[in-house]
């Protein structure tokens, strides 16, 4: 048994695991965890992962690498994009030495697919430059890439979210298909009204309902969870299983349950 089971069994012992609800409730007890002992740990984000494949949970992830590697002050960093030389990255020595940190605090990570994200607009960038995403994969990613089923796969996606148009200013409740991540008492399929939405940041330590690497269409939603507690996720606009409602889709619902015949 590794390290990452031992801590697996030590918090769901005694847990009950065969509800929907059990199971939720034991996957905060994990969420829990991490976020008192693990937010440094190496092992933190596959011990979430495992836990939630096991619990059959939406999984969270901790900025462990952030957490571990500081960003100091003096560090400038720039990224944009050549005619000639493609991607380019130019930092001060400062810089320079923080992205390598996070390089090799990221290698040591657990879990295959874990990353690091500098955001656009945000220090340490350059307010022109571009946003950076550093990730940790396989060498069977690399040969994956050329695969034609992958390329396929990735303009479907596309094409998925090109005709998922949503005016989220106009949003007044969400739905969640699967399970959310974070200790808040969230229900599948269940109408939540929405109470405000706000920017998203790498910075931020609000749970995030994980749907692709790029960050530029992330917002944080301020609900009111199951217990009648407020709370916050954040979601990629874009993610297919967040259902969106206008007011017109909530007064349609209010409508037919008020026509309903009672027996």
């Amino acid at each position: 048994m590794d390290r990452v089971d031992e801590l697996l069994a030590e918090v769901l012992q005694g847990q009950e695991t065969v509800s929907e609800l059990g199971r939720a409730r034991a996957y905060r007890a994990c969420v829990q965890l991490a976020e008192k002992k693990l937010y440094r740990d190496h092992d933190c984000n596959a011990f979430l992962m495992r836990a939630a494949e096991l619990l059959q949970q939406q999984p969270w992830r901790v900025d462990i690498i952030h957490n571990r590697v500081p960003e100091p002050r003096a560090a400038k960093l720039m990224v944009y994009e050549d005619d000639q030389e493609g991607i380019v990255l130019v930092g001060n020595r400062v810089g320079l030495r923080y992205v390598s940190k996070l390089l090799g605090e990221l290698s040591k990570t657990a879990l295959l697919g874990d990353f690091a994200s500098l955001d656009e607009g945000q220090e340490p960038l350059h307010p022109d430059s571009f946003g950076l995403l550093l990730a940790l994969e396989s060498d069977a990613y690399f040969d994956q890439q050329g695969d034609e089923n992958v390329l396929q796969l990735a303009d479907a996606v596309e094409d998925h979210v090109r005709h998922r148009i949503v005016n989220w200013d106009d949003v007044v409740a969400v739905q969640f298909l699967q399970g959310v991540p974070g200790t808040a008492a969230l229900t599948p399929q269940r109408l939540y009204r929405l109470r405000n939405l706000r920017p998203w940041t790498s910075r931020s330590r609000v749970p995030r309902k994980w749907y692709r690497n790029d960050t530029s269409r992330l917002r944080t939603l301020a609900l009111t969870d199951d217990d009648g507690r407020p709370c916050q996720v954040a979601v990629d606009l874009d993610d297919p299983e967040v259902t969106c409602y206008y007011a017109w889709h909530l007064e349609q619902v209010s409508g037919a349950v008020a026509e309903e015949p009672q027996p």
